[in-house]
C-alpha cells in the first residue's frame, strides 16, 4: 500500500507530533514540517517511498543520500516484483481487489483505523507540499511510476 508522498510525510509528522515530540524537536523547539525536511533528520522524511521499494535501509543511504541509482533500483523492483501495489486513498477498492483476488471472506469490508485528519488551511498545504516535492523529488518520481503502473481504482 503506498500513499501519496506529501499526504503521508504530513501524516506522518502529525503522528511523531503526539507519539514521539522529541524526534521533532532541536534546541528545545518544535521543528515545522519544512524545518525537518532541510535538516533531514531521519530517513523516514527523505524519500522513504524509493527506499522502501529499493529494499535499503538507512546504514547504506543515511539520509540525504538518496539518488538515481537507488531510485532504478527501486523502479526495477516495482516493475518486476509486485503484482498488485494498493493506494491507501483508495483502501477499501484495494481490500476488495485482494478479497476477490485470494478468495478472502473472513471480513467483508476493510475496518478503517487511525484515521485523524490533517487540519492546515489550504494556502499552507500548498507551500509545504511545495517542500516536500522539492526535498523528496525520488519519491515523486516513483509515485508516477506506481500510478501509471497501478492505477488507484486498481483497474
Amino acid at each position: 500500500m503506498v500513499r501519496e508522498p506529501a499526504a503521508r510525510m504530513l501524516s506522518h509528522y502529525a503522528f511523531l507530533q503526539h507519539t514521539e515530540p522529541m524526534l521533532l524537536k532541536a534546541n528545545e523547539r518544535m521543528l515545522s514540517v519544512e524545518d525537518l525536511l532541510e535538516k533531514k533528520p531521519h530517513v523516514h522524511f527523505d524519500n522513504p517511498l524509493v527506499r522502501y521499494f529499493g529494499g535499503v535501509d538507512e546504514n547504506e543511504f543515511p539520509a540525504g543520500s538518496v539518488n538515481a541509482q537507488l531510485y532504478e533500483k527501486a523502479v526495477y523492483y516495482l516493475r518486476t516484483g509486485f503484482t498488485f501495489v494498493g493506494h491507501q486513498e483508495f483502501a477499501a477498492h484495494a481490500y476488495a481487489w485482494l478479497s476477490k483476488r485470494f478468495d478472502w471472506t473472513a471480513r467483508p469490508a476493510l475496518e478503517i483505523v487511525n484515521a485523524a485528519p490533517i487540519r492546515l488551511e489550504h494556502a499552507r498545504i500548498a507551500s509545504i507540499r511545495k517542500v516536500i516535492e522539492s526535498c523528496n523529488r525520488w519519491d515523486y518520481l516513483l509515485y508516477q511510476e506506481i500510478l501509471q503502473l497501478f492505477p488507484p481504482t486498481g483497474s
